[in-house]
Protein backbone atom coordinates (compact mmCIF):
# COMPACT_ATOMS: atom_id res chain seq x y z
CA UNK A 1 0.00 0.00 0.00
CA UNK A 2 1.22 3.71 -0.76
CA UNK A 3 -0.11 4.76 2.93
CA UNK A 4 1.90 4.30 5.67
CA UNK A 5 -0.49 3.70 8.12
CA UNK A 6 -3.74 2.10 7.82
CA UNK A 7 -6.41 0.98 10.17
CA UNK A 8 -8.34 -1.76 8.99
CA UNK A 9 -12.10 -1.37 8.71
CA UNK A 10 -13.07 -3.97 11.40
CA UNK A 11 -10.23 -2.18 14.10
CA UNK A 12 -11.58 1.13 13.36
CA UNK A 13 -15.67 -0.64 13.93
CA UNK A 14 -13.96 -1.80 16.97
CA UNK A 15 -12.73 1.53 18.20
CA UNK A 16 -16.26 2.99 17.88
CA UNK A 17 -17.41 0.66 19.43
CA UNK A 18 -15.57 1.09 22.22
CA UNK A 19 -16.07 4.59 22.25
CA UNK A 20 -19.79 4.45 22.36
CA UNK A 21 -19.86 1.75 25.48
CA UNK A 22 -17.01 4.17 26.98
CA UNK A 23 -19.60 7.12 26.66
CA UNK A 24 -22.38 5.40 27.92
CA UNK A 25 -20.76 3.57 30.68
CA UNK A 26 -18.96 7.62 31.64
CA UNK A 27 -22.23 8.46 31.99
CA UNK A 28 -23.58 6.42 34.33
CA UNK A 29 -20.61 6.55 36.41
CA UNK A 30 -21.71 10.49 36.61
CA UNK A 31 -25.11 9.55 37.71
CA UNK A 32 -23.82 7.66 40.87
CA UNK A 33 -22.04 10.64 41.64
CA UNK A 34 -22.99 12.59 44.87
CA UNK A 35 -23.18 15.78 44.62
CA UNK A 36 -20.43 17.50 45.99
CA UNK A 37 -17.94 14.84 44.38
CA UNK A 38 -19.96 16.17 40.90
CA UNK A 39 -18.68 19.90 42.41
CA UNK A 40 -14.93 18.94 42.72
CA UNK A 41 -15.36 16.72 39.02
CA UNK A 42 -16.45 20.29 37.78
CA UNK A 43 -13.63 22.16 39.26
CA UNK A 44 -10.65 20.07 38.59
CA UNK A 45 -12.00 20.16 34.75
CA UNK A 46 -12.39 24.03 35.12
CA UNK A 47 -9.07 24.58 37.21
CA UNK A 48 -7.45 27.95 36.09
CA UNK A 49 -3.78 26.40 35.68
CA UNK A 50 -2.47 29.69 34.92
CA UNK A 51 -3.14 31.02 38.21
CA UNK A 52 -1.21 29.01 39.91
CA UNK A 53 2.20 30.34 41.48
CA UNK A 54 4.66 28.76 39.91
CA UNK A 55 8.56 28.35 40.39
CA UNK A 56 10.72 30.86 39.47
CA UNK A 57 14.34 29.96 37.40
CA UNK A 58 16.53 32.13 36.85
CA UNK A 59 17.90 32.19 33.06
CA UNK A 60 21.05 30.12 33.16
CA UNK A 61 20.46 28.70 36.15
CA UNK A 62 21.50 24.88 35.80
CA UNK A 63 19.28 22.52 37.50
CA UNK A 64 18.12 18.94 36.63
CA UNK A 65 14.90 18.91 34.54
CA UNK A 66 13.74 16.44 37.03
CA UNK A 67 14.24 18.61 39.84
CA UNK A 68 12.79 21.88 38.54
CA UNK A 69 9.50 18.98 37.10
CA UNK A 70 9.18 18.07 40.79
CA UNK A 71 9.07 21.97 42.05
CA UNK A 72 6.06 22.82 39.23
CA UNK A 73 4.13 19.87 40.31
CA UNK A 74 4.51 20.20 43.91
CA UNK A 75 3.48 24.29 43.03
CA UNK A 76 0.38 22.47 41.31
CA UNK A 77 -0.83 20.21 43.97
CA UNK A 78 -0.13 23.09 46.52
CA UNK A 79 -2.85 25.04 44.71
CA UNK A 80 -5.27 22.45 42.95
CA UNK A 81 -7.30 20.45 45.40
CA UNK A 82 -7.35 16.97 43.76
CA UNK A 83 -4.05 17.14 41.46
CA UNK A 84 -2.68 13.99 41.78
CA UNK A 85 0.53 11.64 39.80
CA UNK A 86 1.91 8.54 39.97
CA UNK A 87 5.68 7.09 39.89
CA UNK A 88 5.24 3.89 42.12
CA UNK A 89 8.53 3.78 43.82
CA UNK A 90 10.58 5.93 41.33
CA UNK A 91 9.18 8.90 43.14
CA UNK A 92 12.17 9.92 45.29
CA UNK A 93 14.89 9.46 42.06
CA UNK A 94 12.53 11.11 39.53
CA UNK A 95 11.05 13.78 42.18
CA UNK A 96 7.32 13.30 41.70
CA UNK A 97 6.82 13.23 45.34
CA UNK A 98 3.85 15.91 46.04
CA UNK A 99 4.25 16.95 49.27
CA UNK A 100 0.59 18.88 49.44
CA UNK A 101 -0.89 15.11 49.20
CA UNK A 102 -1.52 11.98 50.85
CA UNK A 103 -1.16 8.61 49.71
CA UNK A 104 -4.55 6.54 49.10
CA UNK A 105 -5.01 3.98 51.89
CA UNK A 106 -4.26 0.40 51.17
CA UNK A 107 -7.76 -0.58 49.54
CA UNK A 108 -9.24 2.41 48.86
Amino acid sequence: PDESFIISPKNKMHFEEVKVRGVSLEALWEKSLSPKTKEKIHALKNFDFNAIHYPTFKKGESLATRMSNGMILNSISKECEGFLGGSADLAPSNNTHLKHSGDFPLGQ
